[in-house]
């Protein structure tokens, strides 16, 4: 009988915890500008593409750097990003979506979370060199 009990309460736990990270995943879908004050002039938008898929356009002082369709179970997509072939993976941490480039020998790491329906931090790590920063953006307006 404790077996059970302690079974039920597990899985019950387990249920609220995928819950919270599927409300917080949804929080980042939308358009992304940085922060007034905050370095460089970075815009980012996420948005469903398919169940296991998303669209992300990044884009840099007005000009789009990237826009690709990739899935989010850590396969490499082959994209472009200013131009030059780049190997991408996303996937989901908890409630963050990580998306690794890889260029070369070169790799950088972003973690995106979205910790209120307005506000989006995102970790950026640059693999090798042990950099590492946050920046933080506001949710654009809809248009």
């Amino acid at each position: 009988m404790r077996t059970k009990t302690c079974l039920g309460v597990a899985i019950l736990f387990c249920g609220v915890a995928f819950a919270d990270d599927w409300a917080d995943r949804g929080k980042l879908m939308g358009a992304w500008k940085i922060e007034p004050g905050s370095q460089g002039a970075a815009e980012w938008s996420f948005a469903v593409a398919k169940a296991d898929s998303l669209k992300v356009t990044q884009t840099e002082g007005g000009n789009k750097v990237a826009e690709f369709v990739c899935n989010t179970e850590g396969t490499p997509c082959e994209v472009k990003i200013s131009g030059k072939k780049v190997n991408v993976s996303l996937w989901y941490n908890g409630p963050k979506l990580v998306v690794l480039e890889q260029h070369g020998s070169d790799s950088v790491e972003r973690r995106f979370r979205a910790p209120s329906d307005d506000q989006m931090e995102v970790e950026v790590v640059r693999v090798g060199t042990g950099g590492k920063e946050t920046l933080k953006f506001k949710r654009e307006a809809a248009k």
